[in-house]
């Protein structure tokens, strides 16, 4: 291992990672929040694995699926043999990379700036003991030792930002070359900035501006991507005779698919398809683009652009004549999204003799007994086949505004001729093709569009069949599951000509019935389920099935709507110039507003959710600064100043609103002073019949309510019959007591009465006695006694 402790570096057990004493790290963070929440999940992770299905579940989202995906490490896969030595990582992130680089084998030291995101990176390889974490800025970077490789992933578009030199770029290259051994390796991912992506809209992936890096608008201190030929120049100013250049697909963020220089130039070889087949798999491409990629790829390669205008480059610089790629290898594919004992790798050479080879390798080996709807079955070799993909004509014809399902069931005869074709070539000639219902063995179950390949003299051939049902498969089914891959090949789909909205369940039976194949009652559903359980047996868990067909999700046509936001600084007015702008579609969707204001702090914030008269449901608006902390966020029923709109009463799926004309606007709360703002959207655009089924929710809710004042105005009544009758019985116990009340007044009148006579009577009485009659008589009485 390493010795860090002579550079003054000591260990922090609690954390996992080395550092200086008292080291602050540097200002480079996802967000105190995002970062606590990866480190949650990476501690709570039992399988810490690159093909770990847990992590896979966990990629909920752009920051998730960076940090966690499996895809990550297919940035240096093409280089596996050379990682075994002694290699050193600059900007080892949260450790998607330093986990590849670890289980690949080799003395791995990670450095990264940031400790806290050191710390979730040695957290990521805590059961690795061949990986040493180091919490350290790379220009304060003390090291004797030399390494066999250094990796830059995604760094040295940062050199400006932690550096004072003239030239902060070629300064850390050669900062990295003197660490390197004899013979050693540079691996460089970085943007490409004069990506083809870029020109079709995509922001610039660090400043998040538009056209910012074509304009070359970077400024000093700011992350700044470089051009092919800019880098080349570059990196051989820094010492490095020799510098290999590779393509990576959509880009080196989540490549699948990295293409040569040969690749690229050989004219047998279409490395096209590899660029073209990935366009949908780019989580960052905004939609709508300015122009179609996936059409746009072929005539780039034809004209012998497509190193030039690749979206990201992989660079190889050595110290030596001799780099790290084989010059026979034109391109690598990787499928690495799977559970892992269906991940795999495809090479592609192409020998002396000119012939082109696919080599395959399992990335992981399959559990010995499985109880999996189907067989994975991967060869070892394969030939390449050269022609046209006949899922080429159906992404054309699906990704043209204007087309037809006519059109499209031509497409699908054509498909069963062909499978017809090559079941015939099989010897199985006795298959009727013509009903939904027909059974085909097991291992038709891959052959679709995309795996069947038209060859010059018109022979359809199948190729890259890993797939093998263990029962037999419906053509039904077989069908629904080409159109639905096809779908998801389309980054985005209009609906058929004249159709405003339509379901993608919808589509694929209109196609299927006007093709002749109608789906027999039921069998839709029968499919779903079919293809839920094939996917959830491949991916490996619910979490990573969620987006299965989507039957129900609806293809909408392009509008002209748009939401924007516009900002100013205090005492200013609002105007075109500072203006967020994003296009909305009908249905649900998550938007960005990105504002900036150079020279001073955003004082002032109007939104404007949408352009024209409409009705929309806003679920949620959430406002965040440059390190994407939440500073504020909408919640139903908050005040807020607004103008040209209504709104109902909240309910469960959010506010809903109507744009009254042109200008409905909102004025925001800007919490915080900066120059930076962005406003994340999750705003749905209803259209007639979604209205129309909201207020017949409503009204349903109100019929509910009515009833339940009907039923409380009865037993209101019955309360109140109630209360009347207590209320009498009150007044008659009242009056008998009145009348108790009189009675015993009377009554008391009368003791009174007898007790003044009782009295007179006494006095009397006493009267008598004290007279001499008394006693006279009292002693007549006496003698009477004795006589």
């Amino acid at each position: 291992m390493f010795s860090l402790e002579a550079q003054g570096y000591v260990s922090n057990e609690t954390l996992g990672i080395w550092s200086r004493p008292n080291y602050p790290g540097i200002a480079y963070s996802d967000g105190d929040s995002v970062e606590e929440h990866l480190l949650t999940i990476v501690r709570n992770t039992q399988d810490l694995s690159v093909l770990s299905a847990e992590l896979r579940q966990q990629c909920q989202d752009w920051v998730t699926l960076y940090h966690l995906s499996s895809q990550r490490a297919n940035v240096l896969r093409p280089f596996t043999a050379h990682l075994k030595g002694d290699v050193l990582e600059i900007g080892a992130g949260c450790g998607a990379i330093s986990r590849f680089l670890g289980e690949n084998g080799g003395q791995i030291l990670a450095l990264e700036g940031s400790p806290r995101r050191a710390t979730i990176a040695a957290s990521r390889t805590r059961d690795l003991d061949n990986v040493t974490v180091l919490a350290e800025r790379f220009d304060d970077f003390n090291c004797e030792r030399q390494f066999d490789v250094v990796t830059l992933v995604g760094v040295l578009e940062y050199a400006s930002m932690f550096s004072n030199s003239a030239n902060p770029s070629q300064s850390m290259l050669e900062k990295v070359r003197r660490l390197l051994k004899p013979g050693g390796h540079l691996l460089i991912a970085i943007e490409n900035q004069l990506g083809l992506k870029y020109f079709a809209g995509a922001p610039e992936d660090h400043i998040g501006q538009a056209m910012y890096g074509i304009e070359g608008r970077y400024q000093i201190g700011q992350p700044q991507t470089f051009g092919r030929q800019a880098l080349d120049r570059l990196i051989k100013a820094a010492g490095f005779p020799s510098v290999q250049f590779l393509a990576a697909f959509p880009d080196y963020k989540l490549p699948r698919s990295i293409v040569t220089e040969r690749g690229c130039s050989t004219a047998e070889f279409d490395a096209a398809a590899l660029a073209w087949q990935s366009v949908h798999a780019d989580p960052q491409l905004p939609d709508p683009t300015h122009f179609d990629l996936a059409r746009t790829w072929p005539t780039v390669f034809g004209n012998q652009l497509g190193m030039d205008l690749a979206n990201s480059f992989i660079i190889a610089a050595s110290l030596t004549e001799a780099g790290p790629i084989d010059p026979q290898v034109l391109a690598y594919h990787y499928t690495t999204d799977r559970s892992a004992p269906f991940c795999k790798e495809a090479i592609f050479l192409q020998n002396n003799e000119q012939a082109i080879v696919v080599r395959y390798r399992k990335l992981a080996e399959p559990p010995q007994d499985s109880d999996a709807s189907i067989l994975y079955q991967l060869q070892a070799h394969a030939e390449y086949l050269t022609g046209e993909l006949l899922s080429q004509k159906f992404i054309e014809l699906m990704s043209s505004p204007g087309w037809l399902i006519a059109d499209m069931a031509q497409l699908i005869r054509r498909y069963l001729e062909t499978l017809d074709q090559i079941m015939r070539t099989r010897s199985q000639d006795d298959i009727d093709l013509s009903f939904s219902s027909t059974l085909l063995p097991g291992h038709y179950i891959d052959a679709l569009p995309h795996n069947i390949i038209i060859g010059k003299d018109g022979t359809p051939r199948l190729f890259d069949i890993e797939w093998v049902a263990k029962s037999p498969i419906e053509l039904g089914y077989l069908l629904c599951r080409g159109l639905f891959v096809l779908m998801q090949q389309v980054k985005h789909m209009p609906p058929p000509a004249g159709i405003h909205a339509l379901s993608r369940q919808a589509l694929v039976e209109s196609v299927l019935r006007e093709s002749g194949i109608p789906l027999e009652p039921g069998a839709f559903d029968r499919y779903h389920q079919l293809e839920t359980t094939l996917v959830s047996d491949i991916y490996q868990g619910a979490a990573s099935i969620k987006d299965v067909w989507r039957p129900f999700e609806l293809l909408i046509a392009s509008s002209d709507l748009h939401a924007r936001a516009y900002y100013c600084s205090e005492g200013e007015s609002f105007d075109e110039q500072n203006t967020a702008d994003r296009p909305l579609l009908m249905g649900r969707q998550q938007v960005r507003l990105e504002m900036t204001l150079p020279d001073g702090p955003i004082a002032r914030i109007r939104f404007d959710p949408i352009d024209h008269p409409h009705w929309f449901v806003l679920h949620e608006a959430v406002m965040r600064d440059k390190e994407n902390r939440e500073v504020w966020r909408f919640s139903a029923g908050q005040p807020l100043e607004s103008l040209g709109m209504r709104s109902l009463p909240p309910g469960e799926s959010g506010t809903l609103f109507y744009a009254l004309h042109e200008d409905p606007q909102m004025y925001l709360p800007v919490p915080v002073a900066e120059e930076f703002l962005a406003l994340d959207v999750d705003i749905e655009l209803l259209d007639v019949e979604s209205v129309m089924s909201r207020f017949e929710n409503l009204q349903q809710q109100l019929a509910e309510q009515r009833a339940a004042c009907a039923c409380a105005e009865i037993s209101l009544t019955e309360l109140r019959s109630h209360a009347e009758n207590l209320d009498a019985k009150y007044q008659s116990m009242q009056s008998h007591t009145e009348s108790l009340d009189a009675k015993y007044r009377s009554m008391e009148q009368y003791t009174e009465s007898l007790d003044a006579k009782y009295q007179v009577t006494l006095s009397e009485n006493r009267a008598i006695k004290a007279s001499k009659t008394w006693k006279i008589m009292r002693q007549i009485a006496r003698l009477k006694r004795t006589s």
